[in-house]
């Protein structure tokens, strides 16, 4: 699912609308292919404001009285979404997943910028560095200085061996060959 961004930093007012009105037609194709597609595993890779409409797709589900939706592994991959509210809906959304991971960097530029505009700490940067409940968190690091560092889960060899080594295993990121602990933190650096 490809919700319709405009993709420019001016335009991220439209944005911010378009994904609220996303969250609709998010929830009925959800529902459809999971319950509906033949798929016998769904994974999820959520990238920046995406993250929002999945929740309140989730949201949505869960208000249609829908059982919960039953996916294989979760990827959040830098949200752009407010620290509290992440953590308040991802405390309840998916239920039923074989694992949910939190891709953060503190090299996004982009996710940076969210956080000025609205100045609140958003989930996708660090720091600080936010541990949340039922997700396993990895920093990916290494960006260099005219990286956006924004589309690191679909930019970088080391994070996209691990995506597919968490999929294929179905092994937490603690027990996966690419993330390191760093000071307790799991970490991919890019460079490595």
């Amino acid at each position: 699912f490809s919700w319709p961004s405009r993709g420019g930093v001016l335009d991220y007012s439209a944005d911010e609308a378009t994904i609220t009105a996303s969250v609709e037609p998010l929830a009925d194709f959800l529902e459809w292919l999971v319950t509906r597609s033949g798929a016998e595993r769904v994974h999820l890779f959520v990238h920046s404001m995406g993250n929002r409409g999945l929740l309140a797709a989730l949201e949505r589900l869960a208000a249609r009285q829908r059982p919960p939706l039953r996916l294989g592994q979760v990827f959040f991959c830098a949200p752009d979404e407010d620290v509290r509210t992440f953590a308040d809906k991802t405390r309840l959304f998916p239920q039923h997943c074989e694992n949910r991971t939190l891709l953060v960097s503190p090299d996004d530029r982009a996710v940076a910028l969210s956080r000025w505009k609205h100045q609140s700490p958003r989930a996708g940067i660090v720091p600080p560095f936010q541990p949340y409940a039922g997700i396993e968190t990895i920093e990916v690091t290494g960006f260099g200085l005219l990286d956006l560092g924004h589309g690191s889960f679909a930019e970088s060899e080391p994070v996209i061996l691990d995506l597919r080594e968490a999929i294929e295993s179905r092994r937490p990121a603690g027990e996966r060959q690419g993330p390191r602990r760093v000071e307790g933190r799991l970490v991919i650096d890019v460079r490595q």
